[in-house]
């Protein structure tokens, strides 16, 4: 049995239901003053139930390396969110307690034309020639993008610069 990989998950999952990026709308949120500064949150509309969305949500409070930047925290939500990952960093929210700055999205990179050693052969006899390295940039899988679309709103520059700050 094939199992059904996270990025085809994600890719399924934001065909019908754009996955939202979102930080709360006021600091000082009663509703979301768990959240660690700077907390990536992520929800789509068909996790709106009774009047409240479920959210996903990353601070990195442990400080891994891998989770410095903002859109690294919304990624790992939504990884979260897709597999519905049992969780403490979930919540139940009023949607007009949340302000969107963005969406998670699906990008294949662009694919380097192959080396001038192998260019004659076919890309699958050329691919299993080259290092691994090479092969992906020969033939790049589709990858999971966070895109802030709101990086210039006042809430959010305070949103992170607090998450800075307490770094």
């Amino acid at each position: 049995m094939e199992t059904v990989s996270y990025i085809d998950k994600l890719i399924a999952r934001i065909a019908h239901r754009p996955i939202g990026v979102f930080i709360p709308r006021h600091s000082q949120s009663k509703t979301l003053k768990h959240l660690a500064q700077g907390s990536a949150i992520v929800s789509d509309a068909s996790l709106l139930s009774g009047g409240l969305i479920e959210v996903y949500y990353e601070g990195n409070v442990i400080g891994a390396s891998n989770l410095i930047e903002f859109e690294d925290k919304a990624l790992c939500a939504v990884g979260r969110l897709i597999q519905r990952y049992p969780t403490v960093a979930r919540s139940w929210v009023k949607p007009d307690s949340l302000l969107q700055v963005g969406h998670i999205s699906v990008v294949k990179p662009i694919a380097l034309p192959l080396p001038e050693p192998v260019c004659h052969l076919p890309v699958s006899i050329a691919k299993q020639l080259l290092p691994r390295e090479l092969q992906d940039a020969v033939d790049p899988k589709p990858i999971a993008a966070c895109v802030i679309t709101e990086k210039n709103h006042p809430a959010f520059i305070r949103w992170v610069e607090l998450n800075e700050a307490v770094s």
